[in-house]
């Protein structure tokens, strides 16, 4: 089973392909706002690094947000438009679930798992999964006086990660975890969710976007 992941709506770029959870090549640009000019390169890299074309391929994985709308749109876009010439099935996670998947693999034992992406603004998207993996709270985009309020009000023991955590860290008390390691989602990773979907049969083929902050540009009032 052939991966091709990549990820754009991070800001960053990466890309990766995987046989199932086994990753066999990675390619990862940490420079912001270069998913436009580098992407399709970077998919041609890990293409020719396993030998392999994209028909080849049996899945192509990709992040549907939230992030940067350019990002985003980069990502959905290159997903369909190499899905719809080759035939090749989509498959989508959120950045929350990605990171919902790296506490998952860093901790086994805890009751919620918090997912925090930096909105900036004084904000952060959040959701938070329980120990059975399902959400209980969000997607959604709160300031972080409220996300702390929210964080305090759960009980047990609590994970969390993601871009957003650092902004968080006074919550660190003995049933709160902090996990700084992996604050940015990277194609590998996706790869190693997507299989782990793809072999429960659980996963969405749905090309949309998950924005949930409205974009700043307003349609102009005729």
């Amino acid at each position: 089973m052939k991966i091709l992941a990549f990820e754009t709506a991070s800001g960053r770029c990466s890309a990766a392909i995987s046989d199932s959870r086994n990753i066999l090549s990675g390619e990862l640009l940490t420079e912001n706002s270069q998913q436009a000019e580098n992407l399709t390169s970077m998919i041609e890299k890990v293409l020719t690094k396993t030998n392999l074309t994209l028909h080849d391929m049996n899945y192509i994985a990709v992040t549907n947000g939230p992030g940067s709308f350019t990002g985003i749109r980069i990502g959905l876009a290159a997903l369909l438009g190499l899905t719809f010439s080759t035939n090749i099935e989509p498959l989508v996670v959120s950045n929350f679930e990605i990171i919902n998947y790296r506490i998952r693999e860093q901790i086994r034992s805890f009751d919620y798992s918090v997912t925090l992406i930096d909105a900036y603004r004084n904000e952060i998207y959040i959701e938070i999964f329980d120990k059975n993996n399902k959400s209980v709270y969000g997607p959604s985009l709160e300031t972080i006086d409220k996300i702390k309020d929210v964080i305090r009000g759960f009980k047990g023991q609590i994970a969390c990660a993601g871009s957003g955590a650092i902004k968080i860290q006074e919550l660190a008390y003995d049933n709160i975890s902090i996990l700084p390691r992996f604050p940015f989602p990277d194609a590998r990773i996706i790869c190693k969710l997507a299989a782990s979907k793809i072999l429960k049969g659980n996963f969405s083929s749905n090309v949309e976007a998950l924005y949930i902050r409205q974009p700043d540009a307003k349609k102009p009032v005729v």
